[in-house]
């Protein structure tokens, strides 16, 4: 073989070695830009500088003044980035999914507008973040925007960045998705249409920065996915996070539900802590920030609050969600706020009734509201708040069913269950009349009669009056008249005499009178 022949030959070589080393090139970093040379189609090859997108491709989408749509299903990438002053627009029928990316699977430094389906990360590895945006992300109703396998962050929003969600948002639906589900630095407004999901993360929400804002008109829940790992925090909140008076703000599968942060969480709306697992803090201790519950707002959950992060401003809380238990580590201030206590049954506080438990002193003065959902039996007796100390009582009760009243004691709030019926005589003389009576009722024979000294003492002019025993008090007065007539039929003890009527009054008999004997 002469020089020349070698030279050829070697020359072909190496020539055949850069071919294939530009084709292995390509196949590794195959990206495609999109120029909208044509029109705004996504699926038409002349508008890209390398053809449609693959599976395998890293997406450019530059300012250009045809800007890219998807109208139908089936659009891929390995990774998409819209620069600055770039659009991207989904339609209702379109769908983006995107897999494999090393670094994010989506980074928006424009502007995207989605009511039709952007699945990232769904059967391979995004990278260490889902979606990183920069600017602005738009949700419309109908959109659909879920991101999985993120290693770190599933949805990252920075300080200039926007999203305004009136659809659906998902992180971590099927498999772990990194540390964080919403790291949002940025101003995220879920709207009152708007639905977002987060689970299988190490903490649900980050809301954080000088700029960071989450305005909440919809609903946020948090650990819902039956087989999502125990999370430690649903929020961590360092900057301003409005639950506005629409919003619902659903929190499960953690270990401690809100950690207030260096910020203010503004409740307007309901928020629900535990309802599916039992969550050890609900209000942590570990910061500075505050969890105020305002008028408009309630708060629903067992466990733990700590007392110097949670405020009362006119809010309703009810602890559990049939039943449960709110206790704080300190003392707690009550008197401008709604307490709500559902009462099943007398065993166990927080499986057969609520309570509100403080270490410290439990000061009332708000409203208190009762839903009673058992057949008591005469002396039963339910502690809804219990205390070191009590201060004060509620300035107003509601719902408490006849002959339920409530008790005060040094250390307790106490629903006790007598069936008794006192003779208030706040309209007449008149025993038949039902405004005459504590109960609002008129008595009947399981009942128990007090008669006190009041300005109309009871006149009884009918047939047909009756009650369980009768204790007439001293200064009271009891007159039966020949037209009535009035039956007891059982027996109690008064100062260690058992009897149907104890009389320390006055008692006048012109009618039938029958008494069950001691």
């Amino acid at each position: 073989m002469n020089f020349s022949t070698a030279y050829i030959m070697r020359s072909t070589l190496v020539l055949f070695a850069v071919l294939l080393l530009a084709t292995n090139t390509s196949s590794l970093y195959a990206q495609t830009t999109w120029t909208g040379n044509l029109n705004n189609d996504w699926n038409n090859a002349g508008n890209w500088s390398a053809g449609v997108p693959s599976a395998a491709d890293d997406v450019t989408i530059p300012s250009t003044t045809k800007d890219p749509g998807i109208s139908v299903a089936g659009a891929v990438a390995k990774s998409v980035t819209v620069l600055v002053d770039g659009r991207l627009a989904v339609s209702f029928a379109g769908t983006l999914t995107i897999n494999g990316a090393t670094t994010q699977g989506i980074l928006n430094q424009g502007i995207i507008v989605n009511s039709g389906s952007i699945i990232v990360g769904n059967t391979s590895a995004v990278g260490p973040t889902g979606i990183r945006n920069e600017y602005l992300i738009t949700n419309q109703f109908g959109g659909q925007i879920q991101v999985e396998r993120a290693t770190a962050t599933g949805i990252y929003l920075t300080a200039t960045a926007f999203i305004n969600n009136d659809g659906t948002i998902g992180v971590g639906a099927t498999v772990a998705s990194g540390s964080t589900g919403i790291y949002n630095a940025g101003a995220f407004t879920n709207n009152e249409a708007g639905q977002v999901y987060i689970d299988r993360v190490s903490e649900g929400l980050e809301n954080t920065g000088t700029t960071g804002l989450f305005n909440n008109f919809g609903t946020l829940s948090i650990g819902s996915k039956v087989g999502g790992s125990n999370i430690p925090y649903g929020i961590s909140n360092h900057a301003p996070f409005n639950n506005k008076t629409t919003g619902q703000v659903h929190i499960n599968r953690v270990t401690k539900g809100i950690n207030t942060g260096t910020s203010t969480f503004n409740n307007d709306g309901t928020v629900t802590i535990g309802a599916l697992t039992s969550v050890t803090e609900l209000i942590s201790a570990d910061e500075t920030g505050m969890f105020n519950n305002k008028t408009a707002g309630t708060f629903n959950g067992t466990g733990m609050i700590a007392a110097a992060r949670f405020t009362n401003i006119g809010g309703t809380l009810s602890p559990g969600y049939s039943p449960g238990k709110i206790t704080f580590n300190a003392s707690e201030n009550f008197d401008s706020s709604m307490m709500e206590i559902e009462v099943n049954g007398t065993g166990t506080a927080g499986v057969n009734y609520d309570q509100v438990a403080v270490t410290g002193t439990a000061t009332l003065g708000g409203k208190l509201a009762v839903s009673v959902n058992y057949t008591p039996a005469n002396g039963n007796q339910v502690t809804i708040v219990s205390a070191t100390a009590i201060s004060g009582t509620f300035s107003s009760v509601t719902g408490l069913p006849a002959f339920w009243r409530v008790t005060y004691t040094a250390t307790a709030v106490i629903l006790v269950y007598d069936l008794t019926n006192t003779w208030t005589g706040a309209i007449s003389n008149n025993w038949s009349t039902a405004g005459n009576w504590s109960a609002g009722t008129v008595p009947t024979a399981t009942i128990n009669v007090v008669i006190p000294n009041v300005t109309n003492d009871p006149i009884i002019t009918t047939t047909g009056a009756v009650a369980r025993t009768i204790h007439v008090k001293p200064g009271a007065s009891l007159t039966l008249n020949a037209t009535g007539n009035l039956t007891t039929s059982g027996v109690q003890n008064f100062n260690g005499v058992n009897a149907g009527l104890y009389n320390q009054g006055t008692v006048t008999i012109k009618g039938p009178l029958m008494v069950k004997p001691n």
